[in-house]
């Protein structure tokens, strides 16, 4: 139990929960009812393995950090990828080739959309 309520003292802050995960061998083999308590009551978005009645919650932690890390690096690609055309098409319809209605309709949306889209990638 007492795992239980130190881990969520510290689930909202990193760092400390870094450090408590580091510093207490316990949690390298934490029971699972306690690990899925744990998941249940922070909200947390792991997959906890039973294994002989007990969980590594440092491993469990790692896992869903780096799931998230590569969730985020697809995200980020998509939406390169994304403004990247934005700008190709934007550049075609600046140098008129392309009509803004085309363009727009190439990018799947409004041209007002399109027309704020480029202003907003224009200006950042």
């Amino acid at each position: 139990m007492r795992e239980v309520v130190s881990f969520l003292k510290y689930s909202k802050d990193e760092k400390k929960l870094e450090k408590l995960l580091q510093e207490n061998d316990r949690f390298q083999n934490l029971d699972w009812k306690a690990a899925n308590t744990i998941k249940e009551c922070a909200g947390i978005e792991m997959e906890i393995e039973e294994e002989e009645g007990s969980v590594n919650m440092c491993k469990a932690i790692e896992d869903m950090q780096k799931r998230k890390y590569e969730e985020g690096v697809k995200d980020g690609e998509s939406q390169g990828i994304s403004q990247g055309i934005l700008v190709t098409l934007y550049g075609l319809v600046k140098d008129g080739i392309l009509k803004t209605e085309e363009a727009a309709a190439r990018a799947e949306m409004s041209v007002a959309e399109f027309h704020k889209r480029c202003d907003e990638l224009l200006l950042s």
